[in-house]
């Protein structure tokens, strides 16, 4: 009877990797997590442990009123308006993003979709009712549509109360977005007060903005949103004895001022927009052996207190959803007074720094001087570096010598770089991807170990290219049932991550997984756990235990404790 339960343990952990991800959408989700140390009296959806500070270069930030440490908590935020990309339509809720199990779909149109009445309802009370039949035409205005999405969001009976004040108040820089009670808050007057950076845009873009702020006002003309609200402009125009002539101007005036807004907050949206992301399995095409991971964009949104955060290449937090919340954890210490760092998208970690830098002055017009930046190109080269022939240490091209020249920065030495040889690695290397595809596996095999063996002759133990063959000969022999095989390549592609992406970084984690449930068929019992445990602190430190990828390690990762006590190994 011991031998046939530890025979079905074993059977149930074999099968682990199968089925972990293919449930994650099944598993019932407790809810946002709560922040660390309580709430702010301020910054109403962040932590106390955080404090807004402004100055005049650098504007309104964040930074910590004590001492926090990695794993803190410190905003969970609702956005104040966000739109769901078209290619989710048939698998997310139009309203909360979740996944959809159960369909509702709207009383009006084809596209969009619902997990629950009460989204289909709010989403039509507060925006679809207008945007249903200009879906196509809002799908082709990008990020513009969120635009059209926080005017319909905050009303027009809000915005035309709030219109003489917006108009005629002017705002200390310091305090911007505050309500009246001294709270930064999931309000319009948050968003509103975001900066535009219209003086750093230039002309053509600014006219571009402004005739797709044209089209969204068009489009809630013919939609009939003033008409729909013009008891509301009505019964004030009849209070302050206006005759129906004079209504048309007035209406007119909205018109522009409600344009105006729209104007605002597609300028807005350039640099403060979020990306809405979730994590999803790369299909390998083999009972999911070895798969990768991706961040894929969702939604975008607007969070008005995440978007306080200044940005560094390096940053001081992770993001994370739960469908459209927001949840940001600290991903290392930060003492008291210190700032809290976004990052924009360049991370120091995933591009070099001559695309950070294009990348940030294109889209956000600053010239970033983080603490990877100011570093410039030399502290990346290494992680690029070819092999030195005589030290194996990492050898980079001299920018100040003829092209080509290559110089030790271990021992100093010179060489010129072959060139022929690098192009064959290359070659091998795709010809190998290819093949395993395709299926192909043991093609795979013969290019990729060729590959590899090229490779090490001609790159720096730490250059990424390694561990990207690694992993895909991990692969090949994870589908040919060879496990021991497998797990010796993810072993070694392990050092390489670490040393490019950190040793708590999720690539760490996800290759610690990937180990994981290799050994779990390799019947590896204790590695396994080791490897599990892991990646459970990494993913766990990021996104919290109420995390999918948390909940399925902590199953895998009880399941094997169990085995090893039955075993008594």
């Amino acid at each position: 009877m011991k031998e046939n339960m530890i025979k079905e343990i074993k059977r149930l952990l074999s099968e682990q990797h199968v089925s972990s991800h293919v449930c994650n959408t099944d598993i019932e989700s407790p809810g946002p997590p709560s922040v660390s140390y309580g709430q702010n009296t301020v910054l109403v959806q962040a932590s106390r442990a955080v404090d807004m500070s402004y100055t005049t270069e650098k504007g309104r930030y964040v930074t910590t009123s004590i001492d926090i440490q990695a794993g803190d908590t410190l905003i969970v935020e609702r956005p104040y308006a966000a739109v769901l990309l078209p290619e989710h339509y048939l698998t997310h809720c139009h309203h909360c993003f979740g996944k959809l199990n159960i369909v509702y779909p709207c009383c009006q149109c084809v596209q969009v979709r619902y997990c629950s009445p009460s989204c289909a309802e709010g989403s039509w009370s507060q925006y679809h009712r207008t945007e249903c039949h200009y879906l196509q035409l809002l799908h082709s205005v990008g990020i513009a549509h969120l635009s059209l999405r926080i005017v319909l969001v905050a009303g027009l009976k809000f915005l035309t109360s709030i219109m003489s004040e917006l108009e005629s108040r002017s705002v200390d820089p310091s305090i911007a977005g505050l309500d009246a009670n001294g709270r930064y808050c999931r309000s319009y007057i948050a968003v509103h007060d975001l900066l535009t950076h219209l003086e750093d845009m230039s002309p053509v873009d600014v006219v571009h903005y402004t005739l797709t702020a044209q089209l969204l006002l068009k489009v809630l003309q013919h939609s009939g949103w003033f008409d729909r609200c013009g008891d509301i402009t009505g019964s004030e125009s009849t209070s302050k004895g206006n005759s129906p002539s004079s209504m048309t101007g007035q209406h007119k005036s909205v018109g522009d001022y409600i344009g105006g807004l729209l104007l605002r907050h597609i300028l807005q949206l350039v640099c403060n927009a979020h990306a809405i992301t979730e994590l999803q399995y790369q299909d390998s095409g083999h009972a999911g052996l070895v798969e990768g991971k991706n961040q894929v964009r969702v939604a975008t949104a607007i969070y008005p207190t995440a978007s306080l955060m200044n940005h560094s290449c390096v940053p001081t937090i992770i993001s994370s959803f739960q469908k459209d919340v927001l949840v940001v954890r600290a991903v290392k210490d930060v003492p008291m007074g210190g700032e809290i760092f976004n990052c924009y998208g360049p991370h120091a970690k995933r591009m070099g720094y001559t695309e950070r830098q294009r990348c940030l002055k294109e889209q956000y017009f600053f010239t970033c001087g983080c603490e990877a930046c100011l570093k410039g190109v030399e502290a990346e080269m290494v992680l690029h570096a070819y092999r030195c022939s005589g030290c194996d240490g990492p050898t980079c091209e001299d920018i100040d010598r003829e092209p080509g020249t290559m110089v030790c920065r271990q021992c100093g030495a010179t060489c010129s770089l072959d060139r022929t040889q690098m192009l064959e690695a290359e070659r091998l290397f795709n010809r190998g991807y290819q093949c395993l595809q395709e299926n192909r596996v043991d093609d795979a095999l013969q290019n990729l170990q060729k590959c590899l063996e090229l490779q090490k002759s001609l790159l720096y133990r730490n250059n990424r290219k390694l561990s990207e063959t690694q992993d895909c000969l991990a692969r090949c022999h994870a589908t040919k049932g060879q496990f021991h095989q497998a797990s010796k390549y993810i072993e070694e592609s392990i050092g390489t991550v670490v040393i490019n992406y950190g040793q708590e970084s999720i690539e760490a984690a996800n290759e610690f997984q990937k180990l994981s449930e290799i050994l779990i068929n390799a019947q590896e019992w204790n590695r396994a756990l080791v490897a599990n445990q892991k990646a459970v602190h990494i993913f766990e430190m990021n996104y919290g235990q109420s995390h999918d990828s948390v909940k399925i390690l902590m199953g895998a990762q009880n399941e094997l404790s169990e085995l090893i006590k039955a075993l008594k190994i």
